[in-house]
């Protein structure tokens, strides 16, 4: 099917090969509640409608759908994480204050949820934060100035009985040298495990780490975080208990992207830009969708490293110096202008393709090993038409045919997604 158009709008299957992979892309365009399942041809084989528009979408086992549902605000926070049953029926529903971005479910059944803890300013002044890094620093000191910090928490929700039953917070694994007499003094280098309260990144900003890509390694038992600010990957041990996580065995485990985060090098070694979507591979390395920053770099490549894994569990690291690899990777990096200020994904596909979200102009694209595009895809879904501005996208996933999410399935096509025009969707 080719890509349609209506005056200068352009949406659908620009082009598709042969070589495209066999299944089908689960897409949720951010301005609606509706999460859709298509074809190579660009139909719909299935929908669900949530209650609100959706972040992060993804299948399970037996045909449900597990979402996350956007709050008002774009921020890439989240009022609920919701769970729908093939046919559009909720099977559960989870709130808690602070969510946001992704959710990633779990063998057990379990899902992990990013959530922000907040702090006052003055809380983290007194642990050693610099109140020039805020937005308003002459209110830090003051704690009915309103001014709060955001540090990122972990949490493993049991979805049978809605329990937390494990959970890791990003303020328990804090750093700061900027003074001996404040908690947490200590030298960066000497602890790497440790995350530096008082990193500058180019923006005052109340979110400090801004977690917005969870993966999982089952035969590790490890967690991948992406830290948008940090512009880190950073690991985390899952097999501990809660109270062993809240000690030294919940500092990061590995960190990757950004050595001077941690008192390496300069910020001219950073090789992470405002990164999002973070996966790991079944051989064990880590695929990062690099998105790059106007100041430093911008154009977005999508990039692997391999983390120097010790037999034994671990990563190796050489004293006195930041973790390995020296580099990435570049696994897409076009001849031409690529770029995604914000959101985007990549996921590796069993025949070594790779479908790439470039989230925050709308368009879905596979690969192939040498980097040319086999199928892409824009979303028929504008908030802005007079300049041919798709919604974005948080990330898209393909499927394969036999993937026991689909198994016994009616996936029967239909018509492609329709047009649909939403000015003022976000707020234009």
């Amino acid at each position: 099917m080719a890509a349609q158009s209506d005056s200068e709008l352009v949406y659908g299957v620009v082009s598709s090969t042969a070589e495209v992979s066999a299944g089908y892309v689960l897409l949720a365009p951010v301005v609606t509640p509706t999460v859709y399942l298509i074809d190579n041809e660009g139909r719909v084989v299935h929908q669900w409608a949530a209650s609100s528009p959706i972040l992060a979408a993804y299948l399970l086992d037996g045909g449900r759908l597990l979402v996350s549902v956007a709050a008002e605000f774009n921020a890439g926070a989240t009022e609920r994480v919701e769970m729908y049953d093939w046919d559009g029926h909720l099977l559960w529903s989870f709130a808690r204050p602070g969510m946001h971005h992704d959710i990633e479910p779990l063998p057990n059944d379990h899902v992990l949820l990013a959530v922000w803890e907040t702090f006052t300013a003055a809380d983290l002044v007194a642990r050693g934060l610099n109140p020039a890094l805020l937005p308003y620093p002459e209110a830090a000191n003051d704690p009915d100035s309103g001014e709060t910090v955001w540090l990122d928490t972990i949490i493993e929700v049991n979805p049978a009985d809605d329990r937390i039953v494990w959970e890791w917070k990003g303020s328990d694994h804090l750093i700061q040298d900027s003074d001996p007499a404040l908690p947490d003094y200590g030298s960066l280098s000497e602890n790497p495990g440790r995350i530096n309260l008082n990193y500058s990144t180019p923006l005052r900003v109340y979110d400090r780490t801004h977690i917005n890509a969870i993966d999982y390694n089952p035969s590790r038992d490890e967690i991948l975080l992406s830290s948008h600010f940090y512009n880190e990957i950073w690991v985390i041990d899952h097999a501990t208990t809660t109270e062993e996580a809240a000690g030294r065995a919940g500092d990061l485990l590995y960190r990757w992207g950004n050595p001077s985060a941690y008192g390496y090098g300069t910020p001219l070694d950073r090789q992470l830009f405002l990164q999002h979507g973070a996966a790991w591979l079944d051989n064990g390395d880590i695929l990062i969708f690099n998105n790059g920053a106007p100041i430093f770099r911008a154009y977005t490549t999508v990039d692997e490293i391999t983390p120097p894994n010790l037999s034994d569990g671990g990563y190796a690291r050489q004293p006195g110096q930041p973790f390995g690899p020296e580099s990435a990777v570049e696994r897409y990096n076009p001849v031409g202008f690529f770029y995604s200020l914000g959101l985007g994904s990549a996921q590796a596909l069993p025949n070594g393709h790779l479908l790439i979200t470039q989230g925050a102009v709308g368009r879905i694209f596979e690969v192939d090993g040498a980097g040319d595009t086999v199928w892409d895809y824009f979303v028929p879904v504008f908030v802005a038409p007079t300049n041919n501005s798709h919604s974005p996208l948080f990330h898209a996933r393909r499927y394969a045919p036999d993937d026991p999410a689909l198994a016994g399935r009616d996936l029967t096509p239909g018509d492609p997604i329709p047009v649909q025009t939403l000015r003022g969707a976000l707020g234009d």
